[in-house]
């Protein structure tokens, strides 16, 4: 019975071991992801200081809706600068800024951030 109960600690902790690394992994890769890629897109344009972007990939272009927007496609990255009111579309395929527009950012009751580009 002990042998069992010193079995099943040892996997128990083997499996908590396994699943830290694994969490330690990605949180240290994910946090690089958006710092090379806003490196990369300061190449090509000056860059708000001091402010960190809001970022998203096109999925599904047919969903955009703007005219600023339509000029995305799937894999595209937008990132958005809240503060400087800046929009930027990214083609990391080709290296290319794609679009770089003013966007409005007004809070709203119903949520906390909502805005528009503007065209």
């Amino acid at each position: 019975m002990k042998k069992r109960i010193v079995i099943i600690a040892g996997i128990t902790v083997l499996l908590l071991a396994a699943w830290a690394g694994y969490t330690y992994v990605n949180l240290n890769t994910n946090k690089s992801i958006p710092t090379a890629l806003i490196q990369k897109i300061g190449r090509h344009y000056l860059l708000p200081p001091n402010e960190e972007p809001v970022i998203a990939t096109v999925t599904d272009r047919t969903k955009l809706t703007t005219e600023f927007l339509k000029a995305a496609k799937n894999g595209d990255k937008l990132l958005v600068y809240e503060k400087s009111g800046i929009a930027i579309i990214y083609r990391p395929s080709i290296d290319k800024l794609v679009r770089v527009g003013p966007v409005n950012i007004a809070p709203t009751d119903e949520s906390p951030v909502t805005g528009s580009l503007q065209e």
